[in-house]
């Protein structure tokens, strides 16, 4: 068995792979046929090339390209910064699952929990609104003058809005407009990192007053000290969305450390 030799159709069929991605792995040098006939061309393999290409197999679908697994035999890949990146990509993923479950999936109950946030660079804006639809206008005309100036969204949350006491008023609302935006420039300020207790509100604003007594609950319950003023953070598609139950805010309220 050790010095038997199997046909390339052989190893595709028992390994689950084509004929193609075989000679792939060759041409690419991970590995040597034990055996190739100098007439036919014909390439045979031993038992040692089928765990080489069962090694090469699993690297791929871990998501290595075929220039990492190349690094990787020559010594110039950094195996443990690539699982790290996996990492973050894992945590992007359940974030964004997190997020449509929010969005899609009907919930009655307000789950509140802790949140602290990192600095993060924006674009700003100070303004009187009169009312909430007042706010989504003036935020679409922000949001497309500085797209008009070549800006990046640097979120799933398009906008923070800051309110100027722990329960926004909702008829001539001072407020702080905020994008997050990728490649700030001088215009850019940058915004502190925020600790605090927040929950996801899901649909229309009408009803957003539910999510600040879920959290004015949480807080009295568990003898939490407010600091600062209300925050509101918009999904990115709320304000295009036709069906308002699928709009989402994460409303935020500041602690003392």
């Amino acid at each position: 068995m050790k010095n038997e030799l199997f046909k390339i159709s052989e190893v595709s069929k028992f390994l689950g792979v084509s004929t193609t991605t075989l000679r792939y792995y060759e041409q690419y040098g991970f590995i040597k046929p034990a055996k190739i006939d100098n007439i036919t061309g014909y390439r045979y393999y031993n038992i040692k090339n089928i765990g080489e290409i069962t090694h090469i197999i699993d690297m791929r679908r871990s998501g290595l390209s075929m220039r990492q697994i190349k690094n990787y035999f020559e010594s110039g890949f950094d195996i443990h910064f690539f699982i790290n990146d996996l990492k973050k990509k894992r945590a992007a993923l359940d974030k964004q699952i997190k997020i449509n479950e929010l969005r899609f999936v009907k919930n009655e109950t307000y789950n509140v929990d802790y949140l602290k946030t990192k600095p993060t660079f924006c674009l700003k804006k100070s303004l009187v609104a009169k009312n909430i639809q007042d706010i989504e206008n003036q935020f679409a005309s922000f949001l497309l003058e500085n797209l008009k100036k070549g800006y990046m969204l640097d979120s799933n949350f398009v906008t923070l809005i800051e309110f100027d006491s722990v329960i926004p008023q909702f008829e001539n609302i001072n407020i702080q407009m905020l994008i997050m935006v990728k490649d700030p420039t001088r215009e850019c300020e940058l915004y502190p990192a925020v600790y605090g207790i927040h929950t996801y509100h899901r649909g229309s604003y009408e009803t957003i007053g539910n999510a600040y007594e879920a959290l004015l609950i949480f807080a009295q319950k568990h003898n939490l000290k407010l600091k600062g003023t209300a925050i509101e953070n918009y999904f990115r598609s709320s304000f295009a969305v036709s069906d308002e139950s699928s709009m989402l805010t994460d409303v935020i309220l500041p602690l003392k450390d």
